[in-house]
């Protein structure tokens, strides 16, 4: 009784909200100092499209295209949007949590509002924006924001909202990938470590993101191993330097840098020497010695975050590399931890469901994204509330900045 009592007060407090913002007359789901913003900022909608569920556009209220790219990208990925528009994340809220769950209602509300709203007219993310603020006071106001941080505390957020330890569901779910993703007896600690991990954080943010990698480092001296395992909700990925291109640069550069590319400088081995020598406890040396990282647990969807932009004391870049990516077919495979017979259990194999686009440079730019629609398999550039058919070879290959991938092999329990 006391947690459906909260949910009424919460629901109570959101629609307060909204009921105070109309009779102010701002549009719904906006703040009120975002009114201004919408007038300014609305983009018209494209007419005379076909029709077909999720195309509905965001409105921009100023600066908030990181946020709009963000959302559509993860609207678009059918199993994490199923479990908002199957609303189970109503009976999953934590109410105890910082945001009392508010975040994942306004969460779930705007995809509501997405994928059941008119075709090619848009809606506001304005309530969203204020439970994230909330969460995460840097995101108040209209100043522009990397699309990748807000993704990080968007998924921290809704995690916070919808964390359960009593949901046997997600329990088994967690406990089959591990069984399947289970290697070879040298890595044991991998099951434990991500067991423990999943018991104490287990979401349907956890369940959809969540995988693991192993840093292992081999003494040179003695060939000891040791192994450390990290989670990881996504993956940031360095964009090799043979094939770098900076903003501004007039030279022609005729190397292409593919996904895989990335993968493979990610998960090179890295030689730890000198002052980066290696405090060995076997031998008990400080040595020379290798340091790689390898996936562990890949997640059924992946996200990759593409190091774009560099930041030194004494300037800022973004790299403008064109980067070629399989829209189907993505194996990882070969980055992940082999079994005793010297493969991986399973294959990783990922098809392309949306990415959000950077364009411009540092000094201004914007942010939309590309997302195939699960209604019709086609593709559509989503710019804030302009919504558009759009074949994905008309995308610019500099600008792919977060993919979003779906893994083939591992359906999600709801």
């Amino acid at each position: 009784m006391h947690a459906l009592a909260s949910l009424k007060t919460i629901r109570e407090e959101l629609h307060r909200d909204g009921l105070l913002m109309r009779a102010r007359g701002v549009p719904s789901g906006l703040l009120p100092q975002a009114a201004v913003a919408e007038r300014r900022f609305a983009v018209p909608v494209r007419q005379g499209e076909e029709g077909g569920r999720g195309l509905v556009g965001l409105q921009n209220l100023g600066n908030t295209c990181f946020l709009n790219a963000c959302i559509q990208c993860l609207a678009a990925v059918p199993p994490f949007r199923g479990f908002f528009l199957s609303n189970h994340h109503i009976f999953r809220l934590d109410t105890e949590s910082t945001m009392r769950g508010t975040l994942a209602l306004a969460f779930g509300e705007l995809l509501h509002k997405i994928w059941q709203g008119e075709p090619y007219s848009s809606v506001s993310a304005g309530i969203l924006k204020d439970r994230v603020s909330k969460f995460a006071p840097q995101f108040t106001g209209y100043r522009q924001h990397d699309s990748q941080e807000f993704l990080r505390f968007l998924l921290d957020g809704l995690h916070e909202d919808l964390k359960a330890s009593d949901n046997e569901e997600m329990h088994q779910f967690m406990q089959l990938r591990l069984d399947h993703d289970q290697v070879a007896s040298k890595y044991k600690g991998s099951s434990a470590a991500m067991e423990t991990y999943c018991q104490e954080n287990l979401s349907c943010v956890v369940a959809a993101f969540g995988g693991q990698m192993v840093s292992q480092i081999e003494c040179k001296t003695c060939g000891h191993q040791s192994c450390c395992y990290d989670p990881f909700l996504d993956i940031s990925l360095p964009i090799p330097s043979t094939c770098q291109s900076k903003e501004g640069d007039t030279e022609v550069h005729n190397s292409r840098c593919h996904l895989l590319d990335c993968f493979k400088l990610f998960t090179e081995k890295e030689i730890l020497e000198g002052e980066n020598m290696y405090s060995c406890p076997n031998c008990n040396t400080r040595s020379p010695a290798t340091k790689q990282l390898k996936f562990v647990s890949l997640p059924p969807v992946l996200v990759l975050h593409i190091k774009r932009f560099s930041y030194t004391d004494v300037s800022r870049e973004k790299l403008v590399t064109a980067l070629e990516f399989p829209q189907t077919g993505l194996d990882l495979s070969a980055f992940a931890v082999e079994t005793e017979c010297g493969e991986m259990k399973r294959p990783a194999v990922y098809d392309l469901k949306s990415v959000a686009l950077h364009v411009g440079g540092m000094a201004g730019g914007h942010y939309h994204a590309f997302c195939l629609n699960s209604e019709n398999n086609c593709w559509y550039d989503f710019n804030d509330s302009r919504v558009s058919k759009a074949p994905i070879e008309q995308m610019d290959p500099s600008e792919p900045y977060i993919f979003f991938y779906q893994r083939r092999d591992v359906r999600l329990p709801w």
